[in-house]
């Protein structure tokens, strides 16, 4: 394709989309499908297709679930019918359906301040390896807690549940009915680990932090290069502040905000390894902010 081809294409899936800042998301997904899908046709070994995915999908695993995170908060399309097929193409890399992971992620927001409501509470885990332990029980649980949110939403939202889950379901089945080793490999795998790293990172963002002020019940994570990666999710503390800001205006709204947000919850990187929370990583960015 020429490059005029390739910017009229790129003009007209603008077109279609709500906001022209997720045009950015939308062809990283879109990349990254068409990236699996060719792994799938081309490899014939599961362990080769495992490594092959595995590697970028590890890599790129925080701005991949936050293209998901994106379109729970706002519509990315225009026409519900291409949000719906874009939302599959998603969940083959991120195992989620968007209505499971609207309906989960969205009582979090509402209740996150109550821990008595709140669907991702991380409460419940104490002791060492709580992070990984947290992780592992909302990977268990997710479909069917979100089942039961949809249920009690009513029946159009359970016929979107089941709708979605259905097309996943259908079109993972084509997959592995043509090469089970190979199909497992490339989706399954992206499926499984996304889900666990989706809670696992959710931990850190709330863990320890009592507070009814929702600019100290979170942490934020400021640095410019990871935020542009991963579509500004960094910003969590605006993000829990204004949750319908579109995400690309979510910088502006940091600034507008950070003198407010306690400065030992703004840091500078996210501690990737880590299971503890307090706390050398918040009393290094203390000490450099006083510095």
């Amino acid at each position: 394709m020429t490059s005029a081809g390739t910017g009229r294409w790129s003009v007209r899936l603008t077109a279609r989309l709500h906001n022209p800042a997720d045009l950015r998301p939308v062809l990283f997904t879109l990349a990254f499908f068409v990236y699996q899908v060719l792994v799938f046709l081309c490899a014939n070994h599961p362990l080769t297709a495992f490594v092959l995915v595995a590697v970028p999908h590890f890599l790129l695993h925080v701005p991949l679930m936050n293209v998901l995170h994106i379109s729970i908060h706002s519509p990315v399309f225009r026409s519900t019918r291409v949000e719906f097929v874009f939302g599959t193409l998603c969940s083959l890399a991120l195992g989620f359906t968007r209505t499971c992971f609207r309906l989960d992620h969205m009582t979090h927001h509402r209740h996150y301040l109550d821990p008595a409501l709140d669907t991702n509470s991380w409460r419940i885990e104490t002791g060492r390896s709580r992070r990984q332990r947290y992780a592992l029980r909302h990977l268990f649980t997710v479909y069917s807690r979100a089942w039961r949110l949809a249920k009690q939403g009513g029946r159009p939202i359970a016929l979107d549940y089941i709708a979605e889950l259905s097309a996943l379901l259908a079109v993972f089945a084509a997959f592995l009915l043509a090469k089970p080793g190979v199909a497992a490999a490339v989706f399954l795998y992206p499926m499984v680990f996304n889900m666990f790293a989706v809670y696992y990172w959710a931990h850190h963002q709330h863990a320890d932090l009592d507070s009814q002020n929702p600019l100290s019940a979170s942490r934020t994570y400021d640095n410019a290069t990871f935020n542009w990666l991963a579509f500004n999710v960094g910003y969590h503390a605006a993000h829990h502040h204004s949750p319908a800001v579109h995400w690309s205006k979510l910088p502006a709204l940091h600034e507008s905000l950070k003198d407010r947000i306690p400065d030992h919850l703004v840091l500078p990187s996210i501690p990737w390894w880590s299971s503890e929370y307090g706390n050398a990583a918040i009393e290094r960015a203390a000490a450099t902010k006083t510095d």
